[in-house]
């Protein structure tokens, strides 16, 4: 079987999720960094999100689990303006609880508002 990916649609979608994310988290958190540091951290997170595909792989789950921990853990230290390791940890969990929960809202807006109140609920997001 064969899957073509397209790391330039890889990158955007995994930007605009970190960007929610990370402007979640900024709310929840009551941080005060703005939407271009919000913009770099997500950058950050899409890059890392890309690297997965380049490296070579030997074995995926680990390959998956470094990448995604190094590189979330870098997306909210430069995103959120984090500065300690207690307050890094909190920040990244808070990310994972965060992916979750929209994760489920936007199934359930998927699956109840169809695509067009799937993409609103986006734009809003986004737009906070």
């Amino acid at each position: 079987m064969y899957y073509a990916v397209y790391l330039d649609e890889w990158f955007l979608r995994n930007l605009v999720m970190d960007y929610v994310l990370l402007r979640m988290i900024n709310r929840i958190r009551g941080c005060s960094a703005t939407r271009l540091r919000c913009a770099g951290g997500a950058a950050i997170g899409a890059a890392g999100s890309c690297l997965m595909f380049l490296l070579p792989s030997s074995s995926v789950l680990l390959r998956t689990l470094l990448v995604q921990i190094i590189t979330n853990t870098c997306m909210v230290r430069f995103g959120c303006r984090v500065r300690g390791v207690r307050a890094l940890v909190k920040d990244v969990c808070l990310l994972y609880f965060c992916a979750v929960i929209s994760g489920g809202v936007f199934q359930v807006l998927l699956f109840w508002a169809g695509p067009a109140g799937a993409r609103a609920f986006w734009f809003i997001a986004a737009s906070g």
